[in-house]
């Protein structure tokens, strides 16, 4: 719901510079391999392709392109064409955009590199709908031994641009935004507007608003139901009208939302509790806390405080814009 700075990615990438520069060798030597071994199978549009592709890949790190460069190399490719190529391996038919994923080694990636890639970005949480965190458990199945099932923790991630259409891309880094499942499965091809890595970053056009009339009548009655809220989309100015890929109409925001009117209550109660006097008396009792605005704020609220740290935590964006609208931080 807000975007990072782009400094923030390459900082990071920098951080891993020497797994990246190993990943892309080896996605290379396997990328002329291909070439080599099935290009004659290909179709005339696949093949040209194919070639595009690998051209600009032994002239670019596929996996470090930055956002103008993954913009250019998505208008030369385009979508990959209808796929004519087919192979059968496992006894599973691969087509032109396997074989290509493959390669790129996406999905070992999910368990390996981005859960400590994403970390040091400082992203945990959905960046679509903030309420989930961003790792799935997946079943993984051993067919050939004898060895039982396993369940393992991999992390979401989805593509700006969706893998199934230009699947060169997905394994580059400005081109995967971590996600939850819930966003990632509603969101499919679907494209939207929102850019996740920016160079200015602007504060969140959208905005979760606290109905003050409902804060007050939920003050006298006690009645948890008396608590009305909203997410705001900016995308959306009128709630009748479908619009696609809006976050709301995408990844209906409100419907999950719904379901957290206790949070919004347990924030109401602590700006009754948190008045000015006993900030300052807390301020007194642990100056090494509360003197740190940050840090005092976020014990007060239980999540993060500043808007650029909405990703660390799920909940944080809701909690933020309800605890601005009543003055609790």
């Amino acid at each position: 719901m807000i975007s990072i700075n782009t400094q923030i990615v390459e900082n990071a990438i920098l951080a891993f510079n020497d797994e990246i520069e190993n990943d892309y060798k080896i996605i290379l030597r396997q990328l002329e391999k291909d070439y080599k071994s099935y290009f004659k199978d290909f179709s005339r549009d696949e093949k040209v392709f194919f070639r595009k592709f690998l051209n600009f890949t032994r002239d670019n790190n596929i996996i470090k392109i930055n956002n103008l460069e993954l913009e250019n190399i998505k208008n030369v490719l385009g979508e990959i064409p209808k796929s004519h190529f087919k192979i059968l391996k496992n006894n599973k038919a691969l087509y032109l955009k396997d074989l290509i994923n493959n390669t790129l080694n996406y999905r070992n990636k999910r368990d390996t590199f981005y859960p400590k890639y994403f970390q040091k970005i400082g992203i945990k949480s959905c960046v679509y709908c903030n309420s989930q965190l961003t790792i799935t458990i997946e079943k993984i199945i051993y067919l050939k031994t004898k060895v039982n099932n396993e369940f393992i923790a991999k992390f979401q991630v989805d593509h700006f641009y969706p893998k199934d259409k230009y699947p060169y891309l997905s394994v580059s880094l400005y081109n995967l935004y971590p996600t939850c499942a819930s966003c990632n499965n509603a969101k499919k091809v679907t494209e939207v507007s929102f850019n996740l890595y920016q160079d200015n970053v602007l504060p969140s056009k959208y905005k979760f608003a606290l109905d003050l009339k409902s804060k007050a009548k939920f003050i006298t009655s006690r009645d948890i139901n008396d608590i009305e809220f909203k997410f705001i989309d900016f995308e959306k100015p009128d709630e009748k009208i479908v619009v696609k890929g809006s976050f709301e109409d995408t990844f209906q925001i409100n419907g999950i939302y719904k379901t957290q009117k206790d949070l919004a209550e347990e924030i109401i109660l602590k700006s009754q509790i948190y008045n000015k006097a006993y900030k300052e008396k807390l301020i007194s009792s642990f100056p090494d806390i509360f003197n740190n605005k940050n840090l005092g704020n976020r014990i007060i609220l239980g999540n993060y405080c500043e808007p650029e740290e909405i990703h660390k935590r799920p909940m944080a964006k809701f909690m933020q814009d309800i605890a601005k609208d009543i003055g609790l931080i």
